[in-house]
């Protein structure tokens, strides 16, 4: 189940968007008792290429253009803001010690002022107002739904997954902000504990953590900020809502209830992030060099991130990319006069790791985030031979016995992570694995390789019929198709050393770090280009 995201690197100031998005939000509101608002729905974390669904690109013509009447931010008369509303709040006992989340005991971080900012109703999202305040160094505010949305700004939904909505949020001059959203499972909201799609406030908070840890990172997600949002929708998310619903007919309707059917109880993580482009599903691969653009680009930001916090993202399908392709002259060095084999940046093409709902990773203090994967068994119960389902297989196989293979569904059925009288120790998802990595590269390698045929078909059947129509004479196809074997040439000894069956003594990786290095001795990937991600490969030369 998969979603859409963006990238790019943390600022210390928010971006002319965000400070479009929650202008009304003002960081001394901390205290602030939100003003009673509309609702909105789920955010999504886990996978399944069918759940992130997103609309064609011709429907941004067609998007809802929304006129709310909110006043300048300059008019400090009729602005209104969170501070302006009602600031009672029900102060409450702080109950630190319940925390689900697992704190770092050098954290040292007291709950006080985020317990402040929650009444009793409110107690459960505690863990995660914490951890925010922890990795942030600000308290995680509470809004309405109108407060996500600036004057004169365009609503777009874009894309859906199991516990998300997405949205694309354009403001008149241009700059476009994502808000992934997520219906929460709380106590004053009974109808969202038998919701499929909402989500335990506990599972929120690796995905939160990592996203602000790893937004400095050349091809991760830009997480621009997050907040608590209650009550109903306002009409920009039903319109929004109501026309992808419109666009995508029954095929793929939409998972998710109507926005009118929430209420006053309901609750929502809305988290900002840049704007990446689209999914790797909806991306219409034409050539060649695309697909090594996006495969080159998945491996170095895999590699960085072993690098810099031992991260794993343990559900990278062809949903959890974002690609978007550079209407400019890349700063990359792509040069191929001195180096003929260079492959990464040949098409502009820009990769971007999103969706961290199942990710792993170590935070710059130390602090082992992650997603216990045992909470969700049929993750593991796919269909068998199913290349995405058999990599989540691949993952829980390596992580209890060490094997590369993919272990049956009625295997995993019967195995837990539990240790067995007199075996070996337990074994946890919280294990750094990065062999996980290695597994989703050669799913996506495999991804790559079927969308290149379907456009050297698509070629070759175009070729054919113009040929017939100009000379009369049948077109064979041969130069599209010899771009297919060209790249399994080139990729054959890659693909040989991401086989489970290849033996570790015969050059099988281990890590995204190994596959990045081989591309960087192989010349598909310069010293430089490593080295603007900020991986070391120094080793190489």
């Amino acid at each position: 189940m998969g979603r859409p995201r963006t990238y790019g690197a943390r600022k210390t100031h928010p971006s002319v968007t965000a400070s479009a998005l929650f202008s009304s939000i003002s960081r001394k509101s901390h205290h602030s008792k939100p003003a009673v608002s509309p609702e909105r729905s789920a955010l999504a974390d886990i996978t399944s290429a069918v759940s992130n669904l997103s609309l064609d690109g011709d429907t941004e013509n067609e998007e809802n253009r929304v006129n709310h009447h909110h006043d300048d931010d300059d008019d400090d008369e009729s602005s209104k803001t969170l501070e302006n509303s009602e600031s009672e709040e029900g102060e409450s006992e702080q109950g630190s010690q319940g925390l689900t989340l697992e704190l770092d005991e050098n954290d040292g971080l007291e709950t006080e002022d985020e317990a402040s900012i929650l009444d009793a109703r409110h107690k459960h999202l505690l863990p995660l107002v914490t951890a925010y305040s922890i990795d942030t160094g600000r308290t995680m505010t509470i809004h309405s739904w109108a407060d996500l949305l600036p004057p004169d700004c365009t609503v777009i939904k874009i894309a859906e997954a199991s516990y998300a909505e997405v949205y694309r949020i354009t403001i008149p001059s241009g700059e476009t902000s994502i808000i992934k959203v997520m219906r929460i499972q709380s106590p004053s909201d009974p109808a969202s504990s038998t919701s499929d799609t909402a989500i335990r406030v506990e599972n929120i908070v690796s995905e939160v953590r990592i996203m602000n840890t790893l937004t400095e990172l050349p091809g991760f997600v830009r997480f621009k900020d997050a907040h608590i949002i209650l009550g109903r929708s306002v009409q920009a998310f039903i319109d929004a809502y109501e026309h992808r619903e419109e666009m995508c007919k029954a095929d793929r309707a939409s998972l998710f209830p109507h926005p009118e059917l929430y209420t006053d109880a309901s609750e929502f993580l809305a988290i900002e992030l840049g704007d990446a482009g689209c999914v790797l599903e909806d991306f219409a691969v034409t050539s060649i060099e695309q697909v090594w653009d996006i495969l080159l680009g998945t491996i170095l930001a895999l590699a960085k991130g072993e690098m810099a916090n031992e991260f794993e993202h343990r559900d990278l399908h062809e949903n959890n990319i974002c690609v978007s392709v550079s209407s400019t002259d890349s700063s990359d060095h792509t040069d191929v006069s001195t180096n003929p084999n260079l492959k990464l940046g040949r098409a502009g093409v820009k990769t971007t790791l999103i969706d961290y709902g199942l990710s792993r990773a170590k935070l710059d203090n130390g602090t082992i985030v992650f997603l216990d994967l045992e909470e969700d068994p049929m993750v593991f119960q796919g269909s068998e031979g199913h290349p995405q389902f058999n990599a989540y297989r691949r993952m829980r196989t390596n992580l209890l016995t060490g094997e590369r293979t993919a272990k049956t569904k009625a295997w995993h059925e019967s195995q837990t992570l539990s240790p067995s009288p007199s075996s070996a120790p337990c074994k946890s998802w919280s294990e750094y694995t990065p062999y996980s990595n290695v597994i989703w590269i050669g799913y996506i390698l495999g991804y790559l390789k079927k969308a290149l045929k379907k456009t050297t078909t698509s070629t070759s059947t175009s070729t054919t019929t113009s040929t017939r129509n100009m000379k009369g004479k049948r077109g064979n196809g041969k130069g599209s198709k010899d771009v297919l074997a060209l790249f399994n040439e080139e990729t054959k000894g890659l693909t040989g050393k991401l086989d489970f069956r290849t033996k570790i003594a015969n050059g099988a990786f281990g890590t995204a770090t190994e596959v990045l290095l081989y591309c960087v001795e192989r010349g598909w990937v310069s010293e430089v280009q490593a080295e603007e991600y900020g991986a070391d490969v120094s080793g190489v030369f």
